[in-house]
């Protein structure tokens, strides 16, 4: 199952790099004009591919980890009310001095 599923991502990534070079050929095509190597185009390509992957991840992160933060003082809250209720389930609720 894991093997066809990996088949099936690679494809999928493969396609994508396809259709982004097939997008970009007019592109590719001036630069190599300019006097561009096809290394240099290359790893312009992956500069920015890794940019825009770092760019997307922090994106996702932050608020991920804001997500966290808010879950672990709600969890905090919850232990300090369930401690609050069970020590003032064994006093009296109210006591008579006599």
């Amino acid at each position: 199952m894991t093997a066809i599923l990996s088949i099936g991502a690679v494809f999928g990534a493969m396609n994508t790099m396809y259709a982004a070079v097939a997008y970009r050929t007019r592109e590719i095509g001036t630069l190599r004009a300019l006097g561009f190597s096809r290394l240099r185009i290359v790893t312009a390509f992956l500069a920015e591919s890794v940019a825009l992957a770092l760019v997307g991840g922090v994106d996702r992160l932050h608020p991920r980890a804001a997500g966290a933060r808010a879950v672990d003082r709600r969890d905090e809250h919850d232990q300090l009310q369930r401690s609050w209720r069970s020590s003032s389930a064994s006093r009296p609720a109210c006591s008579l001095a006599v």
